[in-house]
């Protein structure tokens, strides 16, 4: 690959023979790269088709967003350098833009890791408009040792699930806190893990923890939500990017996928935003303000992201760029339901989050249904769900300890939270009580999380992670002896969380 790009471009003029050798030359390396894609693209993926893709060719090639390569250049080698790299290539794909993915500059509102941030500053977006497949363009970059790692822009799948019953376990101890929101008693699911006991030892609403909803777009006016949307104190309503980090007027989130700063759900995908709207609603309702539901963390403050896709619903995109986002505006927390596909991106941006101080809590994701049984993750794993260091969470019954029938589960699954038929928020003041999936058993450990973190301040989101941990229930008697050994430290339970060292 190397000697072609040299033949291409080796005369950078048009002077006399020279221009003719020029254009030979130019015409070689096309014809070489037409051979190169035709063994590289399988049939049926020129990516002016649909993104659907059969069983036995998804396993060499999973979805991605057409015309689109992440690229991250090698840290030895000049930017400049390994910039002509991409727009060589550029040029033969039909370029049209290339941009840094993450904005250079930017700095942690609250965490402070600078080395880490500078990690980014190498990676860049390559948008093209010929139908050449991302896998066949990211693979040709990555045979340049000028690049680290080259690579289509994943699609993610959100974890939500299926409508389900469960039996009961008995009742957990009398509430001692009792919010006046009206669905408070229909939500069966924070008795059972003792939220109503640890909201009397603590409360979200009197620290200042931060939770990052990376999702598919969050109704963030909606009447139970509003009042803990988090407000970017840098900056302005005046069309500038007041506090430079490459966003303008993003006072309370963003949409990356509609590029603006209005973090609701896409209507061209409305699944998209229903699905953020539910995600927050379990863990950042407004509790106690006389008014539908109670979020788990007692009001914490969240940040709403929209890391949908622009035309794929019940997907998400830009769940890295969203996740940086967030942590980088200070989110302790990050909430993470959805998975699919490892990646280069994923793995640098994960361990980035962790380095400056965040907490990525992600779904272990739904791989059965009522007929059948979820999947071991270790055998068959999602991401981000197996990356080191994040809390993985599956579900259970709203009041039961027998894991739902859709939930993945395995060694590599840490806890288990409530996730049938939640009661939760909807887009324009609606409401649900069928929020079903490993999503929304992610935003109730969220939640518990925000509770641990604002009674121990001076921890780290590490010890957080280990706290819930280590104090979660074992549920293995309540289920199948196949079981046993695959369902992590068990179920959460808050008041364990808030009360045992």
């Amino acid at each position: 690959m190397n000697g072609s790009f040299v033949l291409a471009n080796r005369y950078q003029g048009c002077v006399k023979r020279k221009c003719v050798m020029r254009v030979y030359n130019n015409l070689l390396f096309k014809i070489w790269i037409v051979s190169a894609l035709y063994f590289l693209i399988p049939e049926g993926v020129a990516y002016g088709q649909s993104l659907m893709l059969d069983e036995e060719r998804d396993k060499l090639y999973a979805p991605a967003v057409p015309g689109v390569v992440i690229v991250k250049l090698n840290p030895h080698i000049s930017s400049k350098d390994g910039r002509s790299v991409m727009e060589r290539v550029m040029e033969q794909a039909g370029g049209s833009q290339l941009r840094p993915l993450f904005p250079k500059g930017t700095s942690s509102k609250k965490h402070i890791n600078g080395e880490s941030l500078s990690a980014l500053e190498s990676i860049y977006e390559m948008s093209y408009d010929s139908p050449m497949a991302p896998h066949a363009v990211a693979q040709l970059l990555a045979q340049d040792d000028r690049v680290e790692f080259a690579e289509p822009r994943y699609i993610y799948t959100l974890s939500s699930g299926i409508e389900t019953t469960l039996p009961l376990n008995e009742q957990p101890d009398p509430r001692r806190v009792a919010p006046n929101d009206p669905q408070f008693n229909d939500m069966t699911h924070l008795r059972h893990v003792n939220m109503p006991e640890a909201w009397d030892i603590v409360k979200a609403s009197e620290g200042d923890v931060l939770i990052g909803i990376i999702d598919g777009g969050v109704d963030w006016e909606h009447a139970d939500l509003r009042d803990n949307v988090w407000r970017n104190g840098g900056e302005v309503d005046n069309g500038l990017d007041d506090d430079g980090n490459g966003l303008v007027d993003d006072l309370i989130g963003w949409n990356f996928p509609g590029n603006s700063n209005d973090p609701k759900g896409l209507t061209r995908t409305p699944f998209n935003g229903q699905h953020g709207t539910m995600v927050a609603g379990v863990a950042v309702a407004v509790t106690d303000n006389n008014t539908g539901i109670s979020g788990a963390s007692w009001n914490a403050k969240f940040i709403p992201v929209n890391a949908g896709c622009s035309l794929t619903d019940n997907a998400v995109c830009f769940g890295y760029d969203g996740m940086i986002y967030a942590a980088r505006e200070g989110a302790d927390i990050i909430n993470v339901s959805w998975g699919g596909p490892d990646s280069f991106l994923g793995r640098e941006v994960v361990r980035i989050v962790q380095d400056i101080g965040s907490l990525v809590i992600v779904s272990a994701g739904n791989g059965g249904s009522l007929e059948d049984p979820g999947v071991d993750l270790d055998s068959s794993p999602s991401y981000p769900a197996a990356y080191d260091g994040v809390l993985v969470v599956g579900s259970t019954g709203k009041q039961s300890d027998v894991i739902a029938p859709f939930s993945n589960y395995g060694v590599s699954v840490d806890v288990f939270a409530p996730g049938v038929n939640l009661n939760s928020t909807l887009p324009d003041d609606e409401y649900t009580t069928e929020a079903s999936g490993t999503s929304f058993s992610v935003p109730v450990v969220s939640g518990l999380a925000a509770l641990v973190k604002t009674q121990q301040d001076e921890w780290s989101m590490k010890q957080v992670r280990e706290q819930i941990r280590a104090t979660s229930r074992q549920i293995e008697e309540a289920n199948s002896n196949e079981l046993n050994g695959l369902l992590g430290s068990g179920r959460i339970d808050a008041v364990r969380a808030l009360t045992e060292t």
